[in-house]
């Protein structure tokens, strides 16, 4: 090699210097903010668990009549309550469960679980939500559906947050269609090698197209 063929090392100009420095900084900054927002949500979770859950356990006192009879005006308001009170606390822990997802601390508690089972466990819980808008559940599951393997808490919740905005958007006596079958995604119809595929459907407006991904 000839003398002074070696590639000398590229010299940032003082423009770029700056560029560099402050995408540092902004990249500093947003993993800041990132961790400050994990720990706000992480707090304000907490904090909220431990009145709720007294106001929650006092709903469900009254709502079974430890409290005596409930007076006819007051049955409603209570029930009411006592179904918000229990989607609050849902909504809580789920704020809970994507915090410890981001910081890496969900361990998956695998079993194998029934997705029949599963669907009828996550029906009995919205029983009195679908009552109140007169709708109608239609079911449609492969008889020979195998059983899969999942944490079935995180596979239910994932389930019941799809039936409750299924619910919560569809118009007064509408229609919501969960279906489970055998799905091949290669040759896009129903397989019995394929994978496992469950949907949820209801009447509702839908998403607009402005906010569908392209």
């Amino acid at each position: 090699m000839k003398k002074g063929s070696e590639k000398k090392p590229t010299k940032l100009t003082s423009g770029a210097k700056k560029l560099q420095a402050k995408i540092r900084a902004l990249e500093n900054k947003s993993r800041l903010l990132e961790r400050e927002k994990d720990a706000f949500i992480s707090i304000i979770s907490h904090e909220l668990r431990t009145p709720l859950a007294v106001i929650k356990g006092y709903l469900d006192l009254a709502a079974d009549g430890l409290f005596g009879e409930i007076p006819a005006a007051l049955k409603e308001p209570i029930l009411k309550s006592r179904e918000n009170a229990d989607r609050l606390h849902r909504l809580i822990e789920n704020l809970l469960e994507i915090s410890r997802l981001e910081a890496g601390q969900l361990p998956l508690k695998w079993k194998s679980i029934s997705i029949h089972a599963l669907v009828s466990g996550a029906l009995m819980e919205i029983e009195e939500d679908m009552k109140s808008k007169s709708l109608t559940m239609n079911i449609k599951l492969d008889d020979d559906l195998p059983l899969i393997l999942a944490d079935e808490e995180k596979v239910k919740r994932v389930l019941l947050n799809l039936l409750q905005n299924a619910i919560r958007h569809s118009p007064v006596r509408g229609r919501i269609l969960v279906e489970s079958g055998r799905w091949d995604p290669h040759r896009k119809k129903a397989s019995p090698s394929g994978f496992i595929y469950m949907s949820v459907a209801d009447e509702g407006s839908g998403i607009t197209s402005a906010m569908r991904r392209k």
